[in-house]
Formats: structure tokens, sequence, C-alpha cells
């Protein structure tokens, strides 16, 4: 299993990102330009981009895989994107991130 990236805030949890099984991880860059934390507190999911990643989905999915999140952005250097999840119950969430063209990177993170 390949870690990505994680990030750890005083009161929230760290999304550990891997890349699918069966895809070809071309540079060690992404291990390092892609954080993501889920703050429980604010119950705010976070995605730093430290690279020139172009057009990305992010997605999250509850367990059943119904879609709670989606959002099509450009990712320039240092670009962030905020998810406000105060409507989501208690359970497991799938974050995707997919960089257009690329297999998708997901991690997994706990909503109390």
């Amino acid at each position: 299993m390949l870690i990505l990236c994680f990030a750890v805030p005083s009161f929230g949890e760290r999304v550990i990102m891997t890349k699918e099984k069966g895809s070809f991880l071309r540079s060690l860059e992404l291990i390092t330009t892609i954080n993501a934390n889920y703050d429980e507190r604010s119950k705010m999911l976070t995605v730093l981009f430290y690279g020139n990643y172009g057009e990305v989905v992010v997605s999250v999915e509850d367990e059943q895989g119904n879609t709670v999140h989606w959002d099509f952005i450009y990712v320039t250097m240092r670009s962030e994107i905020s998810v406000p999840l105060k409507s989501i119950s208690a359970g497991r969430y799938k974050l995707s991130i997919t960089v257009v063209g690329e297999s998708p990177m997901e991690g997994w993170f706990e909503a109390d």
C-alpha cells in the first residue's frame, strides 16, 4: 500500500490517501503534495494541494456509495478546498481525489 498523504489537526483525523491497485505511480512527488484532514469539531474536510494538477474531481461518499459531496476544480500551486460536512451522519466516508486522466487517490475517514 502506498501512503500518499496525511495531516493530523489538533481535533481531527488524518485521511490517508492510496492509489488504486494496479495503477502506476510515476512520481514520488505526489506523496508530499496533497494533504487532507477532517476536523471533527467543525465537521470540515480540508484538502491542500501543493502542485499544479489542473482539472481535479474531489468527491466524498458514504459506505453505501452514495455521494455526499462532489466538486470539479482547477488546481494550481497551493490550492485549497474546504468541504463542509455538517449534514452527514456518523459513519465511515471515502474521500476520492482524481486528477482528470489519472487513477483516483482514495482515503477513508470517520465522522462522529
